[in-house]
């Protein structure tokens, strides 16, 4: 009778037990992507400017180039670029 007992009282333990987790299959390794934009080429502002004048907001612009309409605006409003600088771009932008 006892053993009986015990192997109720085993059975019982096994399935109180906590159940191991099946081993986590291995993800699939991806390389790695640069998602680092391109630099700003000066042909590619002046597209920007003459586009600008063009459509007249950001996000069109942003869509014809591929780029965010952040940095088109960035570009368009030469932001910390000296005066002489925006000056030349603007004449190239307008030829």
């Amino acid at each position: 009778m006892m053993a009986v007992a015990e192997k109720a009282a085993e059975s019982v333990k096994k399935a109180a037990a906590p159940k191991k987790a099946a081993p986590a299959k291995a993800a699939a390794k991806v390389p790695a992507k640069n998602f680092m934009a391109s630099r700003i080429k000066p042909d590619e502002i002046i597209r920007m400017t003459q586009l600008y004048e063009q459509y007249g907001n950001y996000a069109d612009v942003a869509r014809e180039v591929g780029r965010a309409a952040s940095t088109v605006a960035k570009y368009i409003k030469l932001s910390g670029t000296p005066k002489p600088v925006k000056q030349a771009l603007r004449r190239m932008a307008n030829k």
